[in-house]
């Protein structure tokens, strides 16, 4: 009788590569055989982590169908055994993995789905943090807003899509329809972050866009508004950068001002 440590690594080598040293330690009985007994936990290994990435992956599932993505991820998974702790970042890898393959680089709106719901299922998990209110922004002397600097909250992502893919994600979960994908004439930036325990997600305009890639970088503000003067003219950028930043704070996106 091997030891539990020596039992456990031959049973996880049955899973994983369907090594036989772990026959001789199974119960072989009338009714059930030892092959089938195995069996049973080895695809249950595999519908098991299918079933979790589908849960982090349903409008990918939608999009390829029941078939085609469970090839896709049984292949994933052979390549990938899982080796986290949680089952909840097992599909992290997924995007990665199907860059390696020509028949998705050549569906790029399948690779940039996978991208974006992957970043919903980040953001949803992020650290929570008490955000600032608008009454805290208003007790900052207006003399010191050119030097003000803004943390976000740890729940923000960011994308740049060249395909359809909110419009897609959006009827497919909201109205189970699947909308033609299409490619964009220009590339399109959206955020994504968790508000009150639920993920919001927008476009961004390019002076949008600009204004929070300059605050994650720890851009002050006074800076942010000689840059959105690509966009908007001097004498209404301030008022313009003020909106946008009173428009992230009422959505919970903003933690910290130093």
């Amino acid at each position: 009788m091997l030891d539990l440590r020596k039992l456990q690594v031959h049973f996880q080598d049955y899973l994983l590569e369907k090594k036989s040293s772990i026959k001789q330690e199974i119960v072989n009985t009338e009714n059930v055989s030892v092959e089938d007994r195995l069996s049973i936990y080895h695809e249950g290994y595999f519908l098991r982590l299918q079933e979790a990435l589908q849960a982090d992956y349903k409008i990918f599932y939608a999009l390829l169908g029941a078939d085609e993505f469970n090839q896709l991820t049984r292949r994933f998974i052979l390549s990938y055994p899982s080796s986290f702790r949680s089952i909840r970042w097992y599909g992290k890898r997924l995007a990665s993995f199907m860059q390696e393959m020509d028949e998705y680089l050549s569906q790029p709106y399948l690779l940039e789905m996978v991208q974006f719901e992957w970043l919903l299922t980040e953001s949803f998990d992020a650290l929570d943090c008490v955000v600032i209110t608008i009454d805290e922004m208003a007790s900052i002397p207006f003399e010191k807003w050119s030097e003000l600097q803004f943390i976000f909250h740890p729940s923000l992502r960011k994308m740049t899509s060249h395909w359809n893919i909110i419009p897609l994600w959006n009827a497919c979960n909201d109205e189970n329809v699947l909308v033609t994908p299409q490619k964009n004439t220009s590339s399109v930036s959206c955020m994504i972050w968790r508000s009150q325990q639920e993920i919001q997600f927008c476009t961004l305009s390019n002076d949008e866009s600009c204004m929070i890639e300059m605050m994650q970088e720890g851009k002050n503000f006074g800076e942010m508004c000689v840059a959105l003067c690509e966009w908007i003219k001097e004498e209404k950028v301030a008022m313009h950068a003020a909106l946008l930043l009173k428009r992230y704070i009422t959505s919970d996106l903003i933690i910290d001002v130093s």
